[in-house]
């Protein structure tokens, strides 16, 4: 009886990976930082093309800021960790903080019925 059990028990649970070693799941952080990365590129350029050239100077250096915000927090959040994981825990911490200026840039390029807060020189 126990034998069948272990029999069913690997014939219906679901394989959802496939094992990797730490050296691919590092690579596979990396590519999906870097697909983060240009979504967040994409939603930049286009605010960078609704503003004005002082507009731009101000959203180019927003960025430069946020991007070094984001190499000093993620170098403080793994500061300590050793071993062949760190590169992924890194990647996955520029990936949050990529995500979240993606969607702050959006938020100045898009507009829903209704809101008065949209910035002004992104309704031309």
């Amino acid at each position: 009886m126990k034998k069948l059990f272990i029999l069913l028990t690997l014939v219906t649970t679901p394989f959802t990976s496939i094992a990797q070693t730490q050296a691919e799941m590092n690579m596979d952080a990396l590519e999906t930082l870097k697909s983060y990365k240009r979504t967040e590129q994409l939603v930049l350029n286009g605010a960078l093309s609704r503003a004005t050239p002082t507009q731009q100077k101000k959203l180019q250096r927003m960025q430069e800021l946020w991007e070094e915000y984001t190499r000093i927090y993620s170098s403080l959040y793994i500061e300590g960790h050793t071993g062949s994981a760190r590169p992924m825990c890194a990647s996955y911490v520029q990936e949050a903080l990529t995500n979240q200026n993606a969607q702050n840039l959006k938020s100045l390029i898009t507009r829903e019925e209704g809101d008065v807060c949209t910035p002004v020189w992104m309704l031309n």
